[in-house]
C-alpha cells in the first residue's frame, strides 16, 4: 500500500502509525513536511517550502489566513511533482490545522483523504474568554472565526476525519461530526509504565525516588493555557505545608497557545517576580524541556502530578502520566473530565482554585496509602481505552483500511466511546412543548404566570410554571422561570433544583448559569457558585453581570487579586456598573488598600446612592480606617442587605437614644456570639437613660450576660418578651451613642463568671502547675470570613515546644475533633469538652494566665473579663482591629498579632511562640 502523510512538523501524531506501515513489507510511505527534523527510518521524505512573504497591502484579517494558504499552495506544488514522478497514494493522511491538506484532492481526487481535526475554535465554551485574568481582546472573536476558515475548508475537503477526544470532536459543527471518528494516537504503555525503583538526578546533583515527596508539573511551555499561573500561586501554600516536598517543573519559556505578555517577559519570569520571597527555589526545580527518557523518569518518581488546562486540546503528557501510574490531579475542565473521574482514577480541582489545588496536593501527600488504588485505576484507564498496540493502533488501521476499501468506517466514535458516550444535543431555550396537550403556548403560559404573580397570586403562578415543566419537560426556559419564581419566594433549594435542570438542558445559556450561581449564594455553597459564575463568564466573557458575580465569589475565597482585575475589566466594559465598583472596593479592602477601596466604594455610591450592600462595605472601610463618625451610619446598611443580616420583624419603634423612663428597651443580638459579648458593654449606658433593659441573646451566653450591670432580664435569641416598647441591635449602639475611637466604653472588666462555676474551675485548674495557656484555632464555620480568620490545630504546633507551659484547649465545634485525631492530644488538655455554656468558658478563662486564639468569640470573652489574650489576626482583619497596631481600643488586655501575608500563619505563630517563651519564663511580667 502507498501512503502519503502530510505534517509540517512530522512525525508528531503519526510517529507510531508510520512506524507500523514501514515495518510491513510491500508498503511505500511518503512524507510531506516543511523542514527536516526527526525522521523515521524507511520513509521517503519530501520537503515543501512555502513562500514566506505576505502582501503588505493585504487586509489584516486576510493575513491571518495567508500562512495556511501558502502552505496549501506549496503542498499542492509538491504533490503535483510527486504525481508527475508516477506516485499515486492509496490514502492521504494529514493534519488539518495548517492548511496543508486543502488542495490534495486537486491532484488525486479519487484518493481518500483522512484529516486530523484537533480543535475547532469557539467564541464561547472553550478557551476563548475562559480565564478572566486574560480576557479576550477586541480582535479575538474575529480571529477565531478566521482561524476556522481553514477548519471549514478542511472539513469540506476531507473524506473522513479523526479527533483524539470526544470533547474535541464535539467542538466541530454538528453537521460534520458524523464523519469524524474519535481515535487517539495511543500511548505506548509498555514503555510508559510504573517503575518503583526509578530515580531522577537533578542539576544540583541530588537524587529523587518514589520514597520522596515529588510534585510534578509538565507543559510544552509554561503558560496560562496550561494553568501555570494557578500552579505558581499555589506553590507557596503547598511548600509551607509540605516542608519535605520537592517540585519538578518541565517546560519551556515560550508560548504555544494564546498571546504572550506585552512587556516581553516570559510567564515564568513574571510569576517568579510576583511570588518573590514566597517560593523556596531550593526545592522548586525548573528543568526546561528535557529528553523523553528523563521526562518518563520524572513521571515515574512523581507523588502527585498536576495537570491544569483551559478547555482546549488534551496534552499527551496527561495520558502518559496516567500510564506511568501517576496520581494525576487535573483541572475539572474538558477534556480532562473525559478521562479522569474524581476519586476513582485521579483527582479533579477547580482550575482557578489556588487554595483548592494546594489542599488536594496535600491530601495526596498526607494519605499516599489511599492513592494506590487511584494510581492503578489511572493506568487501567489508559490500558483499556488508549493503549497503543491493543486499542488505538488497531482502531487507526481499521479506519484506514475502511477508507482504502471504499467502506464507510463502522466506528464513528472510536474505541473509548463506550466509557464516555457523547452528550445528546440540548433543546434551545425557545423549544416548544415536547409532548402532552396544552391549551396555551409556552410563551403565553409565562405571560399568564407573570400576571398571576403581579396580581398577588403566587401559588397560581407556580402551578402554571410547574405545568409547563411537566408538559414541556425538555424546555429549559420553563425550568428557569420556575426557578426564578421559587427564588423570589425564598425557596432556594427548590429554585436551585429547577435552575440546575435548565442548565442541564441548555448549557450554552450564560444567564442560566449566572442565576443558578446567585441561588447557590443564598444556600452558602461557594464551590458550586464559583463553577456557575465561571461557566457564565466562559460563555459570555463580556457579560458584566457574570464578571462582577464571579469577582464577588473570588473575593470570598481570597482570590482578591484576580477579583480586582475582573472588576476593572467590567468597569472598562461598563463604567457605570456600580456593583463592579462595589466589588472592586471589596477586593481592595481585603488587600488592606483602604484609600483605593474608599475611592472605589465612593464612586459606586455616586452611581447608585442608597444601595444597602454598598453602604455596608463603605461603612466597614471607613471603620477600619478609624473613621467612626462617618462609618457607623453607613454600616447600618447591613440591616437592609438581602444577604448579610436577618433583621428582626418587630412592630415596635427602634430606639434612637431617647430617655425611656417607665418603659422597656429590648437589646437584641445580631451577628455572632463574639459581637454580642463585645457590644453588651453598652447595656449600662442604655440603662442610665430609662427603665428596664431586656437582652435577647444566644442561649450559651445567658449565664454571663444576666450578671452584667444594667441588664434587668435576659431571654434566648428569637424568643423576645411579651412586652417591650423599643428595640435596637447591640451592634448599632456605638452609633446611637455617637461614639468614636476615643469614646468607646473602656470599663474593663464588664463581665464576670458565675461564682459557682468559678469555684469548680479553680479546683480543676489550680495555680502552681506551670504557666497556663488556653488555645483556640477556629471560629464558627458559618461566619462569612471563617476560611480566612480560622486555622488548624497543626499550625499551632510550634507553641507546644515552649517549655514550662500547660496548654488547654478552648476549642468547640467540629474543629475540636482535630485534637483527638492528633498526636498533640497528650500535650493539650481538652477542657472545652466540659463547657456547658459560656458560664464555664468565663470561669475557665479566669483560671488561665493567657489565651491565644484566632478571632472568635473566646477572645471577646477573655477581653470582657480583662484576661490577657493574644489574637492571631488574619491579614484582612475585622473592622474593630483597625490596621498597623498591636493593641485595640476595645479591650485593654488584648494584643493583636497580625498576618503579614494572606493565609500565612507560620511567621505569626513563630513570633507568638518566641514571645510566649519569654513570658512563660517570667510569668510575673504582665502580658
Amino acid at each position: 500500500m502507498r501512503l502519503l502523510f502530510v505534517h509540517q512538523s512530522f512525525p508528531a501524531q503519526y510517529k507510531h502509525i508510520v512506524a507500523h506501515f514501514v515495518r510491513q513489507p510491500g508498503n511505500e510511505v511518503v512524507i510531506l513536511r516543511q523542514k527536516l527534523g526527526r525522521t523515521v527510518e524507511g520513509v521517503r521524505e519530501v520537503v515543501y517550502a512555502p513562500i514566506s512573504e505576505g502582501s503588505e497591502s493585504a487586509n489584516r484579517y486576510v493575513r491571518l489566513v495567508e500562512p495556511a494558504l501558502r502552505n496549501a499552495e506549496a503542498v499542492l506544488a509538491a504533490a503535483r511533482d510527486l504525481a508527475r514522478s508516477g506516485f499515486r497514494p492509496d490514502i492521504m493522511i494529514g493534519h488539518n490545522a495548517w492548511g496543508e491538506t486543502l488542495f490534495l484532492k486537486e491532484v488525486w481526487p479519487d484518493v481518500p483523504l483522512l484529516s486530523y481535526f484537533e480543535f475547532f475554535y469557539r467564541p464561547t465554551g472553550a478557551d476563548l474568554g475562559f480565564d478572566p485574568e486574560f480576557p479576550p481582546g477586541l480582535d479575538s472573536r474575529p480571529h477565531s472565526r478566521l482561524m476556522n476558515t481553514v477548519n471549514l475548508l478542511g472539513l469540506q475537503a476531507a473524506d473522513w476525519g479523526q479527533s483524539p477526544t470526544l470533547w474535541q470532536r464535539g467542538c466541530y459543527p454538528e453537521a460534520f461530526r458524523s464523519k469524524i471518528s474519535v481515535v487517539h494516537e495511543g500511548i505506548d504503555t509498555d514503555a510508559v509504565a510504573p517503575r518503583p525503583t526509578r530515580r531522577v538526578t537533578l542539576p544540583d546533583g541530588s537524587s529523587l525516588g518514589c520514597e520522596d515527596e515529588v510534585i510534578t508539573y509538565v507543559s510544552r511551555n509554561l503558560e496560562p493555557y496550561r494553568g501555570f499561573h494557578v500552579f505558581m500561586r499555589a506553590l507557596p501554600l503547598i511548600l509551607k505545608r509540605r516542608p519535605r516536598a520537592r517540585v519538578l517543573v518541565v517546560g519551556g519559556d515560550g508560548v504555544s497557545y494564546g498571546p504572550g505578555l506585552t512587556d516581553g517577559r516570559s510567564f515564568k519570569q513574571a510569576l517568579l517576580e510576583e511570588q518573590k520571597g514566597r517560593i523556596d527555589l531550593d526545592r522548586v526545580h525548573f528543568l526546561g524541556q528535557v529528553p523523553y527518557d528523563h521526562f518518563l523518569a520524572i513521571l515515574q518518581v512523581s507523588s502527585v502530578h498536576i495537570y491544569l488546562t483551559y478547555p482546549f486540546v488534551l496534552s499527551w503528557s496527561m495520558l502518559e502520566a496516567m500510564s506511568a501510574g501517576c496520581l494525576v490531579l487535573g483541572s475539572a475542565t474538558p477534556p480532562v473530565q473525559e478521562l479522569i473521574r474524581d476519586g476513582e482514577n485521579g483527582l479533579l480541582v477547580d482550575f482557578f482554585s489556588i487554595q483548592g489545588l494546594a489542599d488536594r496536593v496535600c491530601e495526596v501527600l498526607d494519605h499516599p496509602d489511599r492513592m494506590a488504588a487511584l494510581r492503578a485505576a489511572a493506568r487501567e484507564t489508559i490500558l483499556r481505552g488508549y493503549d497503543l498496540r491493543r486499542v488505538c493502533l488497531p482502531a487507526h488501521l481499521k479506519l484506514i483500511g475502511d477508507l482504502v476499501a471504499g467502506r464507510r468506517p463502522e466506528i464513528p466514535f472510536g474505541p473509548a466511546a463506550a466509557a464516555s458516550p457523547p452528550p445528546a444535543p440540548s433543546a434551545p431555550p425557545s423549544a416548544p412543548p415536547s409532548s402532552g396537550p396544552t391549551a396555551v403556548s409556552v410563551e403565553q403560559a409565562f405571560t399568564l404566570a407573570g400576571q398571576m404573580q403581579r396580581d398577588g397570586n403566587p401559588a397560581r403562578a407556580e402551578a402554571i410554571l410547574r405545568s409547563v415543566t411537566e408538559q414541556a419537560s425538555g424546555n429549559p426556559e420553563g425550568h428557569y422561570q420556575l426557578g426564578l419564581h421559587l427564588y423570589g419566594r425564598g425557596r432556594f433549594p427548590e429554585a436551585a433544583e429547577a435552575m440546575a435542570r435548565a442548565v442541564e438542558l441548555a448549557p450554552h445559556v450564560a444567564h442560566y448559569h449566572c442565576d443558578l450561581g446567585v441561588t447557590w449564594k443564598h444556600l452558602k455553597d461557594l464551590d458550586r457558585r464559583l463553577v456557575c459564575y465561571r461557566n457564565a463568564v466562559a460563555l459570555e466573557p463580556l457579560n458584566v453581570t457574570a464578571l462582577v458575580n464571579l469577582a464577588s465569589a473570588l473575593n470570598e475565597i481570597g482570590e482578591v487579586g484576580v477579583a480586582e482585575r475582573i472588576c476593572r475589566q467590567a468597569i472598562r466594559l461598563q463604567p457605570d456598573a456600580f456593583i463592579a465598583h462595589v466589588n472592586l472596593g471589596s477586593a481592595l479592602l481585603r488587600q488592606n488598600r483602604l484609600e483605593e477601596a474608599l475611592a472605589a466604594l465612593r464612586r459606586g455610591r455616586e452611581i447608585e446612592p442608597g444601595y444597602p450592600e454598598h453602604e455596608k462595605n463603605l461603612g466597614m472601610c471607613l471603620l477600619t480606617m478609624g473613621n467612626y463618625r462617618e462609618g457607623l451610619p453607613l454600616y447600618e446598611g447591613r440591616l437592609k442587605s438581602k444577604t448579610d443580616i436577618v433583621t428582626r420583624p418587630y412592630g415596635q419603634p427602634m430606639w434612637t437614644g431617647q430617655k425611656f423612663r417607665g418603659k422597656t428597651v429590648l437589646l437584641h443580638s445580631e451577628q455572632g456570639m463574639g459581637d454580642t459579648l463585645n457590644f453588651i458593654r453598652y447595656a449600662p449606658l442604655v440603662k442610665r437613660r430609662g427603665g428596664r433593659v431586656v437582652v435577647e441573646c444566644q442561649a450559651p451566653l445567658i449565664p454571663v450576660i444576666r450578671r452584667m450591670d444594667g441588664v434587668d432580664e435576659v431571654v434566648p435569641e428569637n424568643r423576645p418578651p411579651d412586652h417591650f416598647d423599643y428595640y435596637r441591635s447591640l451592634v448599632s449602639l456605638p452609633l446611637v451613642f455617637g461614639h468614636t475611637l476615643e469614646t468607646i466604653p473602656r470599663d474593663i472588666p464588664y463581665l464576670s463568671a458565675p461564682p459557682e462555676r468559678l469555684e469548680h474551675w479553680r479546683r480543676r485548674l489550680p495555680p502552681g502547675e506551670g504557666f497556663r495557656v488556653g488555645l483556640a484555632w477556629a471560629g464558627s464555620p458559618g461566619h462569612g470570613n471563617d476560611r480566612h480568620r480560622s486555622t488548624c490545630l497543626e499550625s499551632l504546633r510550634p507553641l507546644l515546644d515552649v517549655p514550662g507551659v500547660r496548654f488547654c484547649s478552648l476549642q468547640k465545634g467540629d474543629p475540636a475533633k482535630q485534637l483527638a485525631a492528633s498526636d498533640m492530644a497528650g500535650r493539650i488538655e481538652d477542657i472545652a469538652a466540659d463547657f456547658a455554656d459560656f458560664g464555664d468558658t468565663a470561669a475557665a478563662l479566669e483560671c488561665l494566665d493567657l489565651v491565644i486564639s484566632v478571632d472568635t468569640s473566646v477572645i471577646h470573652m477573655a477581653g470582657a473579663l480583662g484576661r490577657p489574650v493574644w489574637v492571631l489576626t488574619a491579614f484582612t482583619p475585622d473592622w474593630r482591629w483597625l490596621l498597623d497596631r498591636d493593641d485595640t481600643p476595645w479591650y485593654s488586655t488584648m494584643r493583636l498579632l497580625r498576618q503579614e501575608r494572606p493565609g500565612d500563619w507560620e511567621p505569626l505563630i513563630a513570633r507568638a511562640a518566641g514571645d510566649l517563651t519569654r513570658l512563660a519564663a517570667a510569668p510575673a511580667v504582665p502580658a
